[in-house]
């Protein structure tokens, strides 16, 4: 077991990362550290796989039930899944970390979402010359 935050590997170790259910009880700083170091110990042009709450959260009962869960756990988890819904979910998170969704599948009538995505970089040009 290690943390998510520090994982004790090697830079460009492996070829795939994931997580699943590991973000929306987090909040903002815990969450981008993790994806961080998933992309650090992932090569370039290698893999990752999220599955997580889908945001917005369907109007199902699969949804008012995970809402309920997490209101009972309460604490640091549910202002973590709070922010996590707020924010805009595995999308922005993706989007805030240059990683490329290449395919997604909804589960649970909606409520669950599995992504598979890679990095992309963006190229900056110098304007001077």
């Amino acid at each position: 077991m290690a943390d998510a935050t520090n994982l004790p590997f090697l830079d460009s170790h492996f070829d795939y990362a994931t997580i699943s259910f590991g973000l929306h009880d987090k909040g903002k700083v815990v969450r981008d550290r993790v994806i961080s170091e998933m992309k650090r110990v992932v090569k370039q042009h290698g893999t990752f796989v999220f599955i997580d709450f889908r945001v917005p959260l369907p109007q199902n009962v699969w949804a008012w039930f995970a809402r309920v869960i997490e209101f009972l756990v309460g604490g640091d988890h549910y202002l973590g899944f709070k922010d996590y819904v707020k924010s805009g979910g595995l999308d922005k998170i993706l989007e805030a970390h240059h990683l490329q969704e290449n395919r997604k599948t909804l589960l649970k009538s909606g409520l669950v979402v599995a992504t598979k995505a890679t990095t992309y970089y963006i190229l900056l040009v110098n304007g001077s010359g």
